[in-house]
């Protein structure tokens, strides 16, 4: 019998698209890169560093730019909104007995955060910090289970 749901956070739960947009002309401006958000929104649910990769920005700068974007991310969290049916879903299967899980891209701070302040019933998180490749990999999924 099935007794755990697995969720992705963003775009599924979650619609934290225009924070991330934000964030990332706070990182366009302050570090003078013009890679357009269009091309970061495609990678959108692989880890950030592999995202800062795949757009071919220097690995030397990455920790700045992560530090600039989570900055700038925490600050607009309450603009994070859920998705229409987030809600009533995460809760009827809660109290159906399911453990719930997210499987994110997000950092650990961030999206304990968001599920606190959003008042999600998630009983486990799974995020980059906690496995050695991160999504679309299985490992993250193989963890939550």
């Amino acid at each position: 019998m099935i007794n755990t749901v697995l969720f992705d956070f963003d775009g599924v739960l979650i619609d934290s698209v225009p924070v991330m947009k934000k964030a990332w002309s706070h990182v366009q401006q302050q570090l003078s890169i013009t890679i357009p958000f269009s091309h970061y929104k495609e990678l959108i649910g692989i880890p950030f560093s592999d995202i800062l990769t795949r757009l071919g920005i220097p690995f030397e700068i990455h920790p700045q730019i992560k530090s600039i974007y989570s900055e700038v991310s925490l600050a607009y969290m309450h603009e994070v909104i859920l998705m229409p049916y987030a809600y009533d879903l995460t809760y009827f299967l809660y109290r159906h007995n399911y453990n719930l899980a997210l499987v994110t891209s997000k950092d650990l701070i961030r999206t304990q955060l968001l599920v606190s302040a959003l008042d999600l019933p998630i009983t486990a998180l799974i995020t980059p910090e906690m496995t050695e490749r991160g999504k679309p990999h299985p490992e993250p999924l193989f963890k939550a289970c």
